[in-house]
């Protein structure tokens, strides 16, 4: 069976190898530090946390398959207790409630619903 997506580029597949070389290039200028927690590789649903495996994670993820349920998984063997979807539309977080019902996913489509958010947290942390 043959399911035509609507989507507006060959993301996260071998088509997207020729735009591997600028973004090295792009990648390789900019500034890289060690996070202060581990950041899950969506092409190795590992985390990672020295700044040149991060970069060389960054190229790979153009060309490789997105391991999203083995990242979800991963993070919430980490200690995750929650999820935050950035960006419009509610994809993952309809992913996640399948991967790992007991862990909350919230939605953040708009910079006002962020800064709502970072407000609201902000308040009951104090």
């Amino acid at each position: 069976k043959v399911v035509r997506l609507n989507v507006s580029g060959a993301f996260h597949s071998p088509l997207m190898r020729p735009a591997q070389e600028g973004l090295h290039a792009a990648l390789t200028a900019a500034v890289f530090q060690g996070s202060a927690f581990p950041v899950v590789s969506n092409v190795t649903a590992e985390p990672v946390s020295d700044p040149e495996v991060a970069r060389t994670r960054l190229v790979e993820q153009l060309t490789a398959p997105v391991r999203w349920s083995s990242s979800v998984v991963r993070m919430a063997d980490l200690g995750a207790t929650e999820f935050i979807e950035l960006g419009p539309g509610s994809v993952l977080a309809g992913l996640n409630r399948r991967i790992v019902k007991d862990l909350p996913t919230t939605s953040l489509g708009t910079a006002e619903a962020v800064e709502g958010f970072l407000q609201n947290a902000g308040a009951g942390s104090g």
